[in-house]
């Protein structure tokens, strides 16, 4: 199989990504926009790489945490964060399995620290012409940072 196999409820399509082993091996074009995914440990060397193949490029991470957004934007002058939420499933290479349809997950995006832009909403809007992400509202970094504050047992519990 060639592409990205999704599941849906509705049944499935394959999609043809074009895709690379590393950023030096990309035609970049003006209008590219990188959505960071990696683990955080391996985020300061994506974004070394990143910086020596495309140094102008946006940079939307995607992944969980709060330090990711800092890092690139020692490096980088756009950078945006990004919560995404979709009910799925990865258990074999090249397939993903979406447990809702027609929409199958969803997307904030904004600049970071603060604010939305043109390249924010343009990356909101671009899945949810598909049809299969909707598109919603900033603060990131607050949704961020108030789940990893209240997540898991050091959270503080009242003793009054």
């Amino acid at each position: 199989m060639a592409g990205l196999r999704l599941d849906t409820p509705d049944g499935s399509t394959v999609l043809d990504l074009p895709v690379a082993g590393h950023p030096s091996e990309v035609d970049w074009r003006d209008d590219d926009v990188v959505l960071l995914s990696v683990k955080s440990q391996d985020t300061a060397q994506a974004l070394a790489d990143l910086e020596a193949a495309a140094p102008m490029v946006p940079i939307v991470c995607l992944q969980n945490g709060v330090a990711n957004e800092p890092a690139a934007l020692r490096r980088f002058a756009d950078v945006y964060g990004a919560t995404v939420g979709c009910p799925t499933a990865f258990l074999e290479p090249g397939v993903v399995v979406a447990y809702s349809s027609p929409v199958t997950g969803a997307i904030d995006v904004g600049r970071f620290p603060r604010g939305v832009d043109d390249v924010a909403r343009d990356v909101r809007a671009a899945p949810t012409g598909s049809g299969r992400l909707r598109s919603g509202g900033n603060p990131v970094r607050a949704a961020r940072c108030g789940r990893a504050c209240t997540a898991g047992p050091a959270r503080r519990r009242s003793t009054t």
